[in-house]
């Protein structure tokens, strides 16, 4: 099973990963179907605490608006790999990711 998370603000992706309100987490299985699919209300976590809280998941791959340098520098201390600079619905971004053809920087809508 491999997880994914998206930052998520009002059904989008999040403009920053520090400006996250809800994480969404898929479970993909290895025919990349979606076995589970849960929101995780965040808060005001900070930037560390949700990055270590990301890695303890085990999250295989985090895609977010833009991300400082130094959320850049605690996902990757980390071992959290992540697509940022992503614009669009949370779902539109998710099947374009699963299918392979998500980039850093895309427009999804």
């Amino acid at each position: 099973m491999r997880k994914i998370a998206i930052c998520q603000l009002k059904g989008r992706v999040a403009p920053r990963y520090n400006y996250s309100t809800e994480i969404v987490i898929f479970t993909v299985n290895n025919l990349k179907t979606i076995e589970e699919r849960w929101v995780i209300p965040i808060g005001d976590m900070e930037p560390g605490d949700l990055t270590m809280l990301l890695s303890r998941m085990s999250v295989e791959m985090v895609i977010c608006g833009g991300a400082t340098v130094d959320c850049q520098e605690l996902m990757r201390k980390h071992n959290v790999p992540f697509i940022d600079n992503v614009i669009g619905d949370v779902d539109a971004v998710f099947h374009r990711y699963i299918a392979g053809k998500l980039n850093h920087g895309d427009i999804v809508d």
